[in-house]
């Protein structure tokens, strides 16, 4: 019999669930200090990073129909994915803040991408505790890693959701493993 993770002693399946519950419970409670800064930052006008003032300009661009992408000539240049500016332009008008919109949709991408993770570990096979347990680990690493883009107005966490969503669309499904099973 090969031994399993968190096999401590005979009553091991009550102490995997205890394990399982403690080691979740530090993560989600390492998730929440981390994200609990910028949160309460979210509808301040201040500016969390030097990309906000910058994506707010390309957004009031995209809305009054005026070019987002300029031609060689011109002194501004940008690189982001339009449709972001579309997206946070069409909230903005919304709820009457672009920065703010910008920030919502950046948390909404944040949370997708982590979704995602969940769901291509799903895909290729792996039991539902152990890809949930690794879109949770994803989620940590990203609130510890990148804290300058939690809650800001920033494209990125849009994109990378979207190509999670491209990559998860793209692999063919397999069957979860049985457990106990390697």
């Amino acid at each position: 019999m090969r031994a399993r993770p968190f096999d401590w002693g005979d009553d091991s399946n009550s102490s995997q669930r205890w394990a399982a519950a403690g080691l979740a419970g530090l993560i989600l409670f390492c998730i929440a200090l981390q994200l609990a800064g910028p949160l309460a930052m979210l509808g301040r006008h201040i500016s969390l990073n030097n990309n906000e003032g910058w994506n707010a300009y390309w957004t009031t661009r995209a809305l009054a129909g005026q070019p987002i992408y300029t031609d060689a000539a011109s002194p501004l240049t940008d690189n982001y994915p339009p449709l972001s500016f579309y997206i946070v332009g069409w909230l903005g008008r919304a709820i009457g803040d672009l920065v703010l919109a910008g920030r919502l949709i950046s948390l909404v991408g944040l949370f997708g991408a982590t979704a995602m993770v969940g769901l291509i570990a799903r895909r290729v096979g792996k039991d539902k505790r152990w890809a949930w347990a690794g879109a949770a680990l994803f989620l940590l690493v990203a609130v510890s890693m990148a804290p300058r883009y939690l809650a800001a107005d920033d494209p990125q966490w849009l994109a990378e959701a979207t190509q999670l969503l491209a990559l998860w669309m793209v692999i063919p499904s397999r069957p979860a493993r049985r457990r106990g099973r390697v």
